[in-house]
């Protein structure tokens, strides 16, 4: 079977939608049988590994231009070019796209090819797209493409159920034609590491009994780091913070920590084949956004693989971590709200809070994995063609 997907993010980038896109990559490609083409914008750091393996062929297009319209416009004529030399080389099975608000092409393309389109669907672009962009109309372009991909696409997947009805609103989707998969987690390469081992390995002043809190991501304002610096200095027990990763807030972050005296360590960006190092270091991870963004946080399911209890934001989504007790779910982002769930988790005895790690680390592997989808979207393009 021979699969294309059509990226239009940066595939060696370290965002959540790069992380995702590239994902989605990595495990196709480890389905026996498929042979992979994957249309991305040429990489602006070096290229992730997925694109040197035996069975996946990059084709590149212009690099991204980040909030440049003239990029969007200009990359539909070089993604229809790749598509039809791919399709001439090897006869297209399926081609798989995650919504963006440049994906125009592929699905003109596979509706007037009969090849059946997988739509990968993350998030509530229009929302998101409302809010970052400062260009007149861009919430009724991303309205237009939205509707355009929901009707000419043969199966639908998407991260959480707020996502599935708005893509189903657009393009009238029927319920067997979509379905809920939530962000998955490579398990092998967020596994476990010994407590005591990983925080010998990032070299920071942590001892063993020191109680440790880990945040993974990008410094910004919806990922609630003030307020949880907040909730750690009104706590009366004594925290370690390690911070990791950069953005747009991380000065104001080291900042308010200085000002509040908080013990906290920030080691920068850390490449992502060894962030599972620094999460097995923590006694918890946290996990919560601003209820009012939209989204579903890659990182708690990246937590969870670890073998790490949870603090997350209450969602249907993240019900799974109450129902199966792998950490604390808060309903808003206050400092009283984030201090009674550390305080829940501090409180338990050390055998307890292994305990819940290990129940999430399970019930990752059993039920999260992208390799799960990734066999889904081989399993519905076959179908297609039966």
């Amino acid at each position: 079977m021979h699969i294309t997907i059509v990226m239009l993010v940066d595939i060696s980038g370290e965002s959540g939608q790069n992380l995702y896109s590239r994902q989605i990559a990595n495990a196709l490609s480890r389905i026996d049988g498929v042979q992979l083409t994957i249309i991305c914008p040429t990489p602006s750091n070096d290229p992730p590994e997925v694109l040197s393996s035996d069975n996946v062929t990059p084709e590149y297009i212009t690099e991204k231009r980040r909030r440049d319209p003239a990029w969007h416009i200009s990359a539909q004529p070089e993604i229809l070019r790749k598509l039809r030399k791919i399709q001439k080389n090897n006869n297209i099975d399926g081609i798989v796209c995650s919504l963006k608000v440049s994906l125009l092409t592929p699905p003109f393309y596979s509706y007037s090819n009969d090849i059946p389109q997988i739509l990968l669907v993350e998030g509530l672009m229009e929302k998101t797209i409302s809010r970052m962009s400062p260009f007149i109309g861009a919430s009724l372009l991303a309205r237009i493409i939205a509707t355009i991909n929901a009707k000419n696409s043969t199966y639908t997947f998407a991260a959480y159920e707020e996502a599935k009805e708005w893509i189903q609103s657009r393009g009238n989707i029927a319920d067997d034609s979509i379905e809920i998969f939530h962000h998955g987690v490579d398990t092998n390469q967020f596994s476990p590491v010994p407590r005591s081992a990983a925080r010998e390995r990032i070299h920071e002043p942590i001892d063993d009994e020191d109680f440790v809190i880990t945040f993974v991501g990008s410094f910004k304002q919806y990922h609630c780091l003030e307020p949880l610096l907040e909730a750690i200095d009104r706590l009366d027990e004594d925290v370690k913070l390690l911070l990791v990763g950069d953005g747009p807030m991380l000065d104001k972050t080291k900042s308010l920590a200085h000002d509040l005296n908080i013990d906290s360590y920030f080691p920068g960006f850390i490449d992502h084949n060894q962030v599972n190092i620094y999460i097995s270091a923590s006694d918890l991870a946290y996990g919560v956004i601003d209820p009012d963004h939209w989204g579903s946080p890659m990182k708690v399911f990246e937590y969870l693989s670890c073998g790490v209890p949870v603090i997350a934001t209450k969602s249907t989504e993240l019900e799974f971590i109450g129902t199966h007790d792998l950490g604390e779910l808060i309903n808003d982002s206050s400092p009283d709200s984030i201090r009674s769930a550390i305080e829940v988790l501090i409180d338990l005895p050390i055998e307890e809070r292994n305990q819940m790690g290990n129940r999430g680390r399970e019930y990752s592997i059993e039920n999260r994995t992208w390799d799960t989808l990734a066999e889904n979207i081989v399993k519905k393009i076959g179908e297609y063609h039966d």
